[in-house]
Order: C-alpha cells, then structure tokens, then sequence
C-alpha cells in the first residue's frame, strides 16, 4: 500500500513535469521573455503543530485537575525539487514540486502540587512531563503564483495552491505518559492518520537564481483521531533555494 501511493505520487509529479513543457532552460534564459520554465532546489526548516478538538479537549482536562497542557511546535525538515512553467510573457506561472519533510507537534503537561518538607512547612512544586509526534512523509504541492521584479535582479515570488502528502514513518516520544494521564498513551491509543491534504500559501525573494522563502500549510485531515478527539496539522517553513 504504501509502495503503491508512493509510487503513484512520483507518476502524477514526472507526468504534470513532463506535460507542461519539455524545455529546461539554462541559467542565461532565466530572465529572458517568452516560453519559461524554470527548475528549482529547496530546504530548510519547518515548525510543526497541531490544532482542533484533540488539542482543546486536552487542555479542558488537565486545567479541570488543576494542571495545565500546553502544545507547541515540533522542529523538523522540508527539502523538494520542483518547477515553475510560466504563462507565455506574463509573470503568472503554475508549478508543482515532489519533496521530503516533516509533521507532527510536541506537548507538554505541568502538574502543580503540594507537599511538606521536613519542618512540616507547605512547598509548591511543578512537574513538567513531554511527548511528541514527528511522522516523515513524501508530499506533493501544485501551485499557482505570481513573480514580480523589483530589480534588474530580483523578484518577489508569491503563491498558492494545494498539497497531498503520505507518511511513511511514525515516530512517538511519551516517556513520562503525558497523555496518559486522560486516557492511555499516545502510541498505543492514537490512531495517526498517515494521509494529509490541504492548502498552503507561501512568498519568497529571488535574488538572481539564489531563492528565500516563507511558507505555510494547513492540512485538512486529521493528523491523530485520539479517543474521538481529533487534531489537524499545520507547518512553517523557512526555506533557501536555487533556480536553474
């Protein structure tokens, strides 16, 4: 099964590659007007969180014990090869890119209490316990955008489009049961979802062929269906690139 979207991913990016036009242009036709096509390189980092039901109804259980759970950002990778096939002498292009990264989210559950040392005397203490999930997934994004020059070599690049993506690994942290202290742990009762798709939006700054860019996904699927509890993913990346 997972040979086979995997596999069906790399088909639909070589065919949408090879369909919108069969020229490659060197580095000295990057500027030039008339049929473009630019190939490009991308990676960096991303920041990976999580949002929906799951996150809400947690934090609603640890508060009604008087604790607090808190969900942050998951640290992770983005790395692609794509292009840009731009229409005719416009600065409208679409696109499409095939790469690897990351999603997930961490968490973290405070417990307040109170003991007495020695002396019979009240002392506040805080424990604080962290779990993480951080999947590994091959995504495909289409894209929609728009390149504006703002010098004889550099152009501000802004786009848009959507995403389908499949993990093919899973990895869970929850050494201190973090989650287990409203059900079970998370990997064992966490149903992750392996597919996502979603939407993603992004700008970024061309220098010559030197490229920087911020993006944003949101997924629209449910990255865990914990106990009916439900969270769906999200990503910042910050990437550098290079145009050929």
């Amino acid at each position: 099964m997972k040979k086979s979207i995997l596999s069906a991913m790399v088909a639909l990016f070589a065919i949408t590659s090879f369909t919108s036009n069969g020229e490659i242009l060197t580095s000295r036709s990057f500027y030039k007007e008339g049929p473009r096509m630019t190939w490009f390189v991308r990676g960096g980092v991303s920041l990976n969180s999580i949002s929906g039901d799951f996150v809400k109804d947690f934090k609603n259980s640890a508060e009604a014990r008087g604790d607090k759970m808190s969900f942050g950002m998951k640290p992770g990778f983005d790395i692609s090869a794509g292009f840009q096939r731009y229409f005719g002498k416009k600065n409208l292009y679409w696109g499409a890119e095939l790469g690897i990264g990351t999603r997930g989210f961490s968490a973290k559950y405070t417990h307040d209490y109170i003991e007495y040392d020695s002396n019979g005397n009240k002392v506040e203490v805080s424990e604080d316990y962290k779990a993480s999930l951080s999947n590994i997934n091959v995504k495909l994004p289409i894209f929609i955008g728009y390149c504006q020059p703002i010098g004889e070599h550099m152009k501000i690049d802004a786009h848009v489009g959507p995403y389908v993506s499949y993990d093919f690994t899973k990895s869970t942290k929850d050494d201190d049961n973090v989650f287990n202290r409203s059900y079970e742990s998370l990997e064992y009762m966490a149903d992750v979802v392996g597919v996502d798709a979603g939407a993603a939006v992004g700008i970024g700054f061309w220098y010559d062929h030197f490229l920087i860019d911020v993006t944003y996904q949101k997924g629209f699927i449910e990255t865990v269906n914990y106990g009916g509890d439900k969270g769906t993913s999200s990503h910042i990346m910050f990437r550098i690139g290079y145009g050929f």
